[in-house]
């Protein structure tokens, strides 16, 4: 396996893995988005995994989202940081 992709967004998986979505008939054109492309790749190949994750342990979310005061611990022992005072 050469790319593992951590989702945390369980509607994400369903799409990539079945290739559409009717909730989600907008993506193509609103963000060029071509779901069953990706749902070609992703189960197509043996090199690619999609994979739950809780939204807590989301480390790419430390970088694109406010975070509250209180997740700031987890967030930075998540990055292998410590909190000097």
């Amino acid at each position: 396996m050469n790319l593992r992709i951590l989702e945390d967004n369980s509607a994400v998986i369903a799409v990539i893995s079945t290739g559409s979505s009717q909730k989600l008939r907008h993506l193509a054109t609103a963000h060029r988005v071509n779901a069953a492309s990706t749902c070609e790749v992703a189960s197509s190949s043996d090199d690619v995994l999609i994979q739950h994750v809780p939204s807590e342990d989301q480390l790419s979310d430390i970088m694109t989202k406010g975070l509250a005061p209180q997740k700031w611990s987890s967030a930075l022992m998540l990055l292998n940081m410590k909190f000097i005072t």
